[in-house]
């Protein structure tokens, strides 16, 4: 039969071993930190690289882990308690103790002394990263250091939840006890605050399982391990408190059948078939030599039984006295064989399994206890239910609001791809600041509105009344290809390169209700021309609505039905795609768009949305395209949209970007003119210089004169 866990190595005499669920968990840390983690937060290496890094960090996490739990470890060895093991498994690491805790005082210290040493090394992997930062280390050993900084922050804080069995738990319990000089009050208390939080853990799995986030599964199951594990202390803290005045002779079984050792396997079991115990003494003169069990009988051939004698199969008894306490030999009845020898002036006089002590923990508890238990259930019944449904509803319900936070910079040089034409990689790098938008349910807005760092705001200041969040970002994503490809047609023509782009017009795709094109525009209608300006792309209609004030008449040339109609519309206020809130209300794509560029240029995909990074593609591309270092070894980012003559127009979510760009350690901050107000007031306050730019030409003149 296959052992539970496997054994690693020694230290000071513990066992130190893994269960076989952390060769799992470790390989999806691995897949996890390689797919997902790392190449999101650090793009642009190989993935090799990403496998490497996401093996070194998931080792070196667990070994956070093990020095977490030796932290426990060594603490209760100078409290004079007694280590079985430690064992790493699916949630991390259990080191197990012997016996009761001496104190009130002892236990805080022995439960302290993990989260301390995750805190030590928190502050260390922290350390190193800005060490190697300053050193300009490598990316990929950075980017490990960086991790297991955050993931011991992470566990630190998880492991300080005052919820038994967690760290906090045991804190909490010897605070308790300390307090109130009851062990077993302290444990029942300090378990109720586990198994709520075990219950939240659950539901809150559950909304996310269902809600098709797959890792919802985890905060299940374990919510169920710690709701278990909650359990059992309180549990074994009721039993201890049952049993503290009782010992063993109370409740053993007195004068057991015992056997010779020269008794044959055979007649073993016809002594016994009618007995209703599983184990039997082996003595031979009033001496007891050890234990045989059914078990042990039966895994003998029944060919070779008459030929067996019990002293080959028997095995090494635990040993009691009838006067050793009872709650000081339950932990001795839980491992194999489950039962005890009791010995008293060297003569066998009982024998104790875990059914005895379970027979008298529930004669004595049966007084009141039918009572106690209804009143219990039925408090438990409400309390679950609210832990459960609360969450749950808190979950599913989307207040109408969006989440807006900074997003980690990108360096776009290593998105662009040049062929055709000399390319020159910067000597800088071009960093995309944006934002994250979310949708959020109840409990994500209610934890962004305390985040200083986000900012939650009403729905319709983004998205327009009728359009989804899906249809939103598929329509942003849109405009973001579009936006790399005004982009390279705008660098290549900075450099004095040719360009041909073309398109047939501004194909509308939604117009939005209660719009000014409402009743005026359709889907279908191709603009072709507004005010006599011809339309060729939509950068060249949002150019010219979203850039003039509310109120303007506009006289729309449109292609409908295959005839050429003339419709006037009059712009508004109105929230919608654009970050100036001035519009008509109409979706729109270009049609037939064809950029004929002198060179082949291909772009990373990206999950972001929105034309606010056609500035920063256009500086990355000219840069790549202009034989002179325009960058000068300097991190520049940019926000702006890009337009294919190089104008370049508002976006918005300024502040955000400048967090980003902040983090990203930015020298410039590109912004358009026309919002350089919106963050111009924090110019004494970060080390960033942002400069406002009218125009893609405006922008590169400023990277070539501005001294950093």
């Amino acid at each position: 039969m296959l052992a539970p866990s496997f054994t690693l190595l020694r230290v000071r005499g513990i066992r130190i071993g893994a269960h076989w669920s952390w060769l799992f968990v470790f390989a999806l840390f691995c897949w996890t930190l390689a797919r997902n983690l790392f190449p999101r937060a650090f793009p642009g290496l190989t993935g090799r690289d990403y496998l490497v890094m996401a093996f070194v960090s998931a080792v070196l996490f667990f070994v956070c882990i093990l020095l977490h739990e030796l932290g426990h470890a060594f603490r209760a060895l100078k409290e004079q308690m007694k280590i079985t093991d430690i064992t790493l498994w699916l949630f991390g690491g259990v080191a197990r103790f012997e016996g009761m805790f001496p104190s009130a005082g002892a236990e805080f210290r022995i439960a302290a002394a993990g989260p301390l040493v995750s805190v030590l090394l928190a502050g260390a992997f922290a350390v190193l990263t800005w060490a190697g930062g300053m050193a300009d280390l490598p990316v990929q050993i950075l980017a490990v250091c960086d991790y297991l900084a955050r993931i011991n922050v992470a566990l630190v804080v998880f492991n300080l939840v005052p919820a038994l069995p967690l760290d906090g738990g045991r804190i909490l319990r010897a605070y308790l006890w300390n307090r109130k000089g009851n062990f077993t009050r302290a444990t029942v208390a300090a378990a109720r605050v586990g198994k709520g939080f075990a219950y939240v853990l659950m539901a809150f799995g559950v909304f996310q399982f269902f809600g098709s986030t797959a890792n919802g599964i985890w905060f299940v199951v374990m919510g169920w391990f710690l709701l278990s594990a909650a359990q059992a202390e309180q549990n074994f803290a009721v039993v201890r408190q049952a049993f503290q005045d009782l010992n063993v002779r109370g409740i053993m079984t007195p004068n057991p059948v015992v056997v010779p050792s020269t008794m044959n396997l055979d007649d073993f079991l016809r002594l016994v078939e009618s007995r209703g115990h599983s184990t039997y003494p082996v003595v031979d003169d009033e001496v007891l030599k050890g234990v045989v069990s059914l078990r042990m009988a039966a895994g003998v051939p029944v060919d070779r039984r008459a030929r067996t004698s019990t002293s080959e199969v028997m095995a090494q008894p635990i040993v009691l006295s009838g006067w050793a306490p009872v709650v000081d030999v339950i932990d001795l009845l839980r491992e194999p064989p489950g039962r005890a020898v009791v010995v008293d002036g060297g003569r066998v006089s009982g024998i104790l399994s875990i059914s005895d002590v379970l027979r008298a923990l529930e004669i004595r508890q049966s007084r009141n206890e039918q009572q106690e238990q209804g009143r219990r259930l039925k408090l438990g019944i409400v309390w679950g239910a609210v832990a459960v449904l609360l969450p749950i509803a808190a979950a599913l319900y989307r207040p109408p609001v969006v989440v807006v936070s900074p997003a980690p910079a990108i360096d776009v040089t290593r998105d662009i791809e040049i062929d055709g034409v000399p390319v020159t990689r910067p000597s800088g790098r071009y960093m995309l600041v944006a934002v994250h938008v979310v949708q959020p349910n109840g409990i994500t807005a209610a934890l962004a509105s305390l985040n200083p760092n986000v900012d939650v705001l009403p729905r319709e200041t983004l998205l327009p009344p009728g359009v989804s969040h899906e249809e939103y970002l598929e329509y942003q994503k849109d405009v973001f290809v579009e936006s790399q490809q005004s982009a390279a047609a705008a660098a290549a023509r900075a450099v004095g390169l040719e360009v041909t782009l073309s398109g047939v017009g501004a194909q509308i795709i939604d117009v939005l209700a209660d719009s000014p094109a409402d009743g005026n525009l359709r889907v279908g209608d191709v603009v072709v021309a507004v005010d006599g300006t011809p339309i060729r792309l939509v950068s060249d209609l949002t150019g010219l609505t979203t850039t003039r004030p509310a109120g303007t008449v506009f006289e729309f040339t449109v292609e409908r039905d295959s005839r050429t109609r003339t419709v006037e519309v009059e712009s508004a206020p109105l929230p919608g795609f654009n970050q100036a809130n001035v519009g008509i209300g109409i979706v729109s794509t270009t049609k037939d768009l064809d950029v004929d560029l002198p060179f082949d240029v291909e772009f990373k995909e990206r999950p972001i949305g929105g034309p606010s990074a056609g500035l920063i593609y256009a500086l990355a591309i000219a840069d790549m395209l202009d034989p002179d270092d325009i960058a000068q070894q300097r991190r520049v980012a940019a926000s702006g949209t890009i337009q294919l003559t190089g104008g370049v127009g508002a976006v918005g979510g300024l502040e955000e970007k400048l967090e980003s760009a902040e983090e990203a350690d930015v020298d410039i901050f590109l912004v358009p003119s026309d919002e350089l107000g919106e963050v111009a007031g924090t110019e004494g306050e970060s080390r960033v210089t942002t400069l406002g730019v009218e125009s893609l030409e405006d922008a590169l003149s400023v990277l070539r004169n501005h001294q950093a």
